[in-house]
């Protein structure tokens, strides 16, 4: 399998109870049940939670009607802004693209800026990263003064805890995340496409955004005031989430700074894309998707599996080597101490035959001249001479005087 150099993660804002293991990105908490759930993810193919089963679909080829893609570019054409941003945290970014909503004036009021910085500073949950509670990570109380500030390593080590390690180490190494944030906010007036791409480099690690172990390159914020628009703002979504597999529009979309070159990006890998007919239909999974067959199906590998060319290729120098070590050497001349069996098989087998009869026959000469043998002994030599032998000699002679 093809190790990903992108990883991404479509998360939908949810209302509701804040489910246990969420990852809080405000130090102080959050003040509203809002929260952001993980509902899909790609790694090589694509895999949809199932809320039903609580666990992810198994990988499948994304799918989705062309008038969302053709949406998607309308909005790369027209509405998608674009913010670069050297924040290193979840919430200094978060607040980095509220102040650029408010310079571009999409919301004026300071109560929606307000409610647009809870919503996107909310908690994050992913299915596979439940945190272990221990007692490192209980917050120990100092009755001699204020607690000691978090070292570099505590910070990494808090960081690890909240990120799927298995799933982590299928990536390529510089593997980068993008994170694909959905939902329905009554604040805005009207739909809101935010691309915000950090410029920091290497591409910082920001709690909760995605629940690999990567730094973060992109963040597409796709929002609607407007709840019957969050279905499409999903597809929608996923059509941007399939096309960063394209390593020319992934190149636009690192360096472009013109959205205009992202849309013809996107022109271009409309060339590419596989149409089927509504009436195929009935080839669609339940999650909008395309199976994958078994003999491409995902399976559980090790990180030394992902090394495999650099394993060939040194089996492949070494062998090289060893090939030129053997040329060099001097064929030696090589007599067996054999000659005999090695060019006469038939002879030594009947060497080995006669040298065998040998030592039985003399036991059975004895065998012969016992009492209770002698009389069978003189029965049998008459009646092969006058049964077998004396006809054979007259029809012989017969033969011969007519002939």
């Amino acid at each position: 399998l093809k190790r990903p150099d992108v990883f991404t993660e479509i998360s939908l804002l949810t209302d509701g109870e804040i489910p246990r293991g969420a990852i809080p990105v405000r130090p102080a908490g959050s003040p509203s049940n809002l929260h952001w759930r993980e509902v899909a993810r790609y790694v090589v193919y694509e895999e949809v939670f199932d809320d039903e089963t609580r666990k992810f679909n198994p990988p499948q080829y994304p799918s989705f009607p062309y008038r969302y893609f053709d949406r998607l570019c309308t909005v790369l054409q027209k509405d998608l802004l674009v913010l670069q941003s050297n924040a290193t945290t979840s919430e200094d970014l978060m607040k980095d693209a509220v102040k650029f909503l408010e310079s571009e004036g999409e919301l004026t009021s300071s109560e929606d800026l307000v409610n647009l910085e809870l919503a996107l500073t909310a908690p994050r949950w992913h299915p596979q990263v439940n945190r272990r509670q221990s007692i490192h990570h209980i917050p120990r109380l100092s009755i001699s003064g204020p607690p000691r500030r978090p070292s570099l390593v505590a910070k990494t080590e808090e960081t690890m805890g909240f990120t799927n390690k298995n799933l982590s180490v299928c990536l390529r190494d510089g593997a980068e995340g993008c994170s694909i944030m959905v939902g329905c906010l009554p604040c805005l007036s009207q739909p809101l496409y935010l691309l915000i791409r950090l410029v920091t480099d290497p591409a910082p690690k920001l709690l909760g955004m995605v629940e690999v172990d990567v730094g973060i390159r992109f963040v597409l914020l796709a929002l609607t005031p407007r709840v019957n628009e969050e279905r499409a703002m999903y597809q929608t979504g996923r059509c941007f989430a399939t096309m960063l597999n394209d390593s020319r529009f992934l190149t636009a979309l690192r360096h472009s700074q013109d959205p205009g070159d992202i849309y013809r990006a996107a022109l271009g890998f409309r060339r590419d894309i596989i149409l089927i007919s509504g009436n195929y239909s009935e080839i669609l999974n339940r999650s909008g998707g395309i199976d994958v067959s078994s003999s491409d199906d995902e399976v559980e590998f090790e990180r030394a599996d992902l090394v495999f060319e650099d394993i060939l290729e040194a089996d492949l120098q070494e062998e090289m080597t060893s090939s030129n070590l053997s040329l060099e050497k001097e064929p030696q001349a090589h007599c067996s101490k054999h000659p005999c069996k090695r060019l006469c098989p038939p002879f030594y087998e009947l060497m080995c035959g006669i040298k065998a009869l040998a030592s039985r026959m003399p036991s059975d000469y004895i065998d012969a001249f016992t009492k209770d043998n002698v009389g069978t002994m003189f029965s049998s030599i008459l009646f092969i001479y006058f049964v077998v032998f004396a006809p054979s000699v007259t029809f012989g002679t017969l033969m011969c005087k007519y002939a």
